[in-house]
């Protein structure tokens, strides 16, 4: 059983195993730090990770229709992957499109 104080780290590297602190996380990707230790963590992780990838394409040229289409179908892809993870972890929470989409 968890200690009230134990804080639970919902980094996505942390919940494969990983010894990675949510709030080393947070600072490595420049995040808000109210995110640590809370299930909204990967939603955001996810929208910021799917901004970066549409900015970066758009440094590159590639056209905003393809760049975006590109950046939904990864985003989707890393919801769907993190949902599975939630599901064989037991974990009760789901990401939504709607949370990374807004």
């Amino acid at each position: 059983m968890r200690k009230i104080n134990e804080k639970k780290n919902w980094n996505i590297l942390a919940l494969r195993g990983l010894e990675m602190d949510d709030m080393d996380f947070i600072k490595k990707n420049r995040m808000n730090p109210m995110l640590a230790y809370t299930p909204q963590l990967n939603p955001e992780l996810i929208k910021f990770e799917r901004k970066r990838n549409l900015h970066q394409a758009k440094l590159l040229g590639m056209p905003i229709e393809m760049a975006t289409k590109i950046a939904n179908e990864n985003a989707n892809q890393v919801i769907n992957d993190t949902n599975h993870l939630y599901k064989a972890l037991k974990i009760n929470e789901r990401i939504t499109k709607k949370q990374v989409f807004n």
